[in-house]
């Protein structure tokens, strides 16, 4: 349920940026700003989400082509690493790197948030390569939802 509404302030947001200033790089500076507050939000002593949500629903509406498939990419390292510290970072800092290709200014901001995505998952990139990170077998969960036996 927290995704969801995450996902629908995200929208609602980048919507209003994309009708009142229609330049494609404010929806990025809107996102960079979407990002703080879910990450550090004042209203919670600065103590917020990790910002996939948010970065997965911005990249998207930035670039649906390039936020698709880095989104795609994660997804498949999530099914193969079972593994949910590392993929959104992947994702996050591909779609940094193709948009610093494309335009400079828009890659710049996305790779700040990749930056601010790493630093709310420093613990749990520090259990993942401890060896102590949590396994998802995502693709056992699909099948159990969908009443697949195995």
């Amino acid at each position: 349920m927290t995704c969801i509404g995450d996902l629908l302030k995200t929208g609602i947001a980048l919507l209003i940026v994309h009708f009142l200033f229609p330049d494609k790089i404010n929806l990025a500076f809107a996102g960079l700003g979407l990002i703080l507050g879910h990450c550090f939000p004042l209203w919670n002593k600065f103590h917020g989400g990790k910002g996939v949500a948010v970065a997965a629903l911005l990249s998207v509406a930035y670039d649906w082509k390039a936020g698709l498939i880095t989104l795609l990419i994660a997804l498949f390292l999530t099914a193969v690493m079972q593994n949910l510290t590392i993929p959104p970072l992947v994702f996050m800092l591909l779609f940094s790197i193709y948009q610093l290709l494309h335009n400079l200014e828009a890659g710049i901001v996305f790779l700040l948030i990749a930056l601010i995505m790493a630093f709310k998952f420093r613990k749990d990139i520090v259990d993942f390569f401890a060896g102590r990170g949590k396994k998802v077998d995502i693709l056992r969960t699909l099948k159990r939802k969908l009443g697949i036996k195995a």
